[in-house]
């Protein structure tokens, strides 16, 4: 089984985790709950085995239906969408209240994967899809007439 990163670490990653800390207290929280560091590209990870490549992300405090994923044999791509409507009527006043939050990435796999063989599951907001991995085409050589 090999690990393969996802994401270089660089010198701000430090800099990032304290943000994300930060912002991700309640206080920091929008009105409607959606926590403030998921507008930036999640956490994953990439998996090789000798059957299959398996990838995970860290996606919390989303539904599901709002995860979508579209696959190539050589790229994964994973956007979410979340929208909300907030509506307030009292005697006096009325307030509605339109949000949008999401974000898009794209993962290079390590190997050709079958995109039919593809399945995705979310629990506990971890995205995770199972690949199985094809035969990469041989290249030849030819000769120069």
């Amino acid at each position: 089984m090999t690990k393969h990163p996802v994401r270089r670490r660089d010198i701000f990653d430090t800099m990032r985790r304290r943000f994300d800390d930060v912002f991700s207290d309640p206080f920091f929280r929008d009105y409607g709950g959606f926590p403030f560091s998921m507008l930036k590209e999640p956490y994953a990870d990439m998996i090789e085995t000798d059957k299959e490549v398996i990838f995970t992300a860290e996606i919390p405090g989303v539904k599901k239906e709002d995860i979508n994923i579209n696959v190539t044999e050589d790229r994964i791509d994973v956007s979410v969408d979340v929208k909300s409507e907030k509506e307030k009527k009292g005697k006096k006043e009325y307030s509605y209240e339109t949000r949008y939050q999401g974000f898009n990435s794209s993962y290079s796999t390590p190997a050709p994967i079958n995109t039919n063989s593809v399945k995705a599951s979310y629990k506990n907001g971890v995205l995770e899809v199972r690949a199985s991995k094809i035969k990469a085409a041989k290249g030849r050589s030819i000769s120069v007439e």
